[in-house]
């Protein structure tokens, strides 16, 4: 298995990108209600491309800071729909969605960005209701760093995130036979 990622990753380093998948020009996002947070998949990212988003990325499983951030985020939704109604929210599971990972450059997870025009602000502060208003508020203006949001993703970019994404799911399942060994 390590030995197929590393010839894997070898030929992905001899690609510099690949076109995102369904990448059909973007027409923005569906209407939904103000407040409401749209699951963003790899076949649908593009929507991403138009108005400004504030998107939040977790693991499914074996992360206690995605899990804090799950609980808060429809609290942070709420709240920052009141004070910004052009802004629009999204949701992201990262283990599902590698070639959305890699779009949008997410380094660590969980994660929060901001995306206003065709800019990736990254949120840095932790997770709580008001660091993240005050991140939506001045986050264009305090982001240490942007990165501009890319019309394809980077090959290598992606594998990394699904070897990731697999080790995860290795330890996922390890974990809960152990876990059923315990309780047994």
């Amino acid at each position: 298995m390590v030995r197929l990622a590393l010839v894997a990753a070898a030929a992905a380093l001899a690609v510099c990108g690949q076109p995102p998948p369904a990448a059909d020009t973007p027409a923005g996002a569906p209407e939904l209600p103000t407040g409401v947070s749209l699951p963003v998949t790899d076949a649908n990212f593009t929507v991403l491309y138009k108005d400004t988003w504030l998107v939040e990325v977790h693991q499914p499983a074996l992360c206690p800071v995605s899990e804090r951030l799950l609980k808060t985020w429809p609290a942070i939704v709420e709240k920052a729909a009141a004070s910004n109604r052009t802004l629009r929210f999204a949701s992201i599971d990262a283990w599902a969605n590698t070639a959305t990972l890699a779009v949008l450059e997410v380094r660590s997870l969980p994660a929060i960005k901001l995306i206003q025009d065709g800019r990736v602000y990254t949120f840095k502060e932790g997770f709580s209701v008001p660091a993240v208003l005050q991140f939506v508020r001045n986050g264009t203006q305090t982001a240490r760093w942007y990165n501009r949001l890319p019309t394809s993703y980077f090959t290598i970019s992606k594998l990394q995130f699904d070897v990731f994404v697999t080790i995860q799911r290795v330890q996922q399942i390890a974990y809960d036979a152990f876990m059923d060994l315990l309780l047994k």
